[in-house]
């Protein structure tokens, strides 16, 4: 199973098309791997937000980050965080935006995840235009 995964996250990095990125989904959840579940979840958001469906986009980040808490992986939390922020920003709701850049900017420090810090103060640069 976990080499059709493989194939399938392979695959969809390949097409604009989200449907390998869902059976990869399905598959994880079959496995009951969260790991795997919390990163298919953070990038079907990620492809669910360049459509503009910034709503889903969210439902879908928020997912993730439960499952990233869930796994403790302090690392996996600040680009979704970021992107919830930016989705917010985009959406006119500058200070929810502005809470969750933040507490991407607060992981990344305590990290001392630089490129974390950069993306933050990026983002919050660019929705205090």
């Amino acid at each position: 199973a976990l080499g059709t995964v493989v194939y399938l996250e392979y695959g969809s990095a390949l097409t604009s098309d989200s449907t390998l990125w869902h059976d990869s989904l399905a598959l994880y959840r079959e496995l009951d791997d969260k790991w795997g579940m919390a990163y298919v979840l953070a990038r079907l958001a990620e492809k669910t937000s360049y459509r503009a469906e910034f709503d889903m986009a969210t439902e879908l980040y928020l997912e993730s980050l439960q499952l990233t808490e869930l796994l403790g992986q302090p690392y996996q939390l600040v680009w979704p965080l970021l992107h919830l922020g930016r989705i917010a920003a985009r959406q006119a709701q500058f200070r929810e935006g502005e809470r969750q850049l933040h507490k991407g900017l607060r992981v990344s420090r305590e990290l001392n995840y630089r490129i974390g810090i950069t993306g933050a103060l990026y983002y919050l640069g660019e929705i205090s235009l």
